[in-house]
């Protein structure tokens, strides 16, 4: 997979920074209208730990990607192992500029609440995680 600085990945596939929406095959046909564009779409895999998909924004479909969001995927079974994603954002960007968590027992809905998250500053992007109840 390609450094975040230079780019992002889905799957197999690398795309720089500068990609237009266009540019990305996978992402099918594309409205002709102007307007911020968001479009879903598979990706089995991130940064080596199971994927659910991932979110590619651009403010419209002839103007780069700016935003990436990349979604874990939750074992099947049992319940999700936040360390082990940590752990992986870790090894992968090192130690986080910031970090934290959160106990979300009282809450009455905790898959609402953000239970751990992370943040890795760069020169050229910000890199963050969030991981809920």
């Amino acid at each position: 997979m390609i450094e975040l600085e230079q780019g992002f990945g889905i799957d197999d596939a690398d795309y720089r920074w500068g990609t237009v929406p266009g540019d990305i095959a996978r992402i099918g046909r594309l409205p002709s209208a102007t307007g911020y564009i968001h479009r879903d779409l598979a990706c089995r895999s991130v940064f080596g730990l199971a994927g659910a998909g991932v979110l590619i924004s651009a403010p419209a479909v002839d103007r780069p990607v700016v935003t990436v969001t990349y979604q874990f995927a939750a074992p099947w079974f049992g319940r999700a192992k936040p360390d082990r994603w940590l752990e992986a954002m870790r090894t992968r960007f090192g130690v986080p500029t910031s970090e934290g968590s959160r106990d979300l027992r009282g809450y009455p809905i905790p898959s609402s609440g953000v239970a751990f998250w992370a943040h890795w500053h760069r020169p050229t992007i910000d890199i963050n995680v969030s991981i809920y109840g």
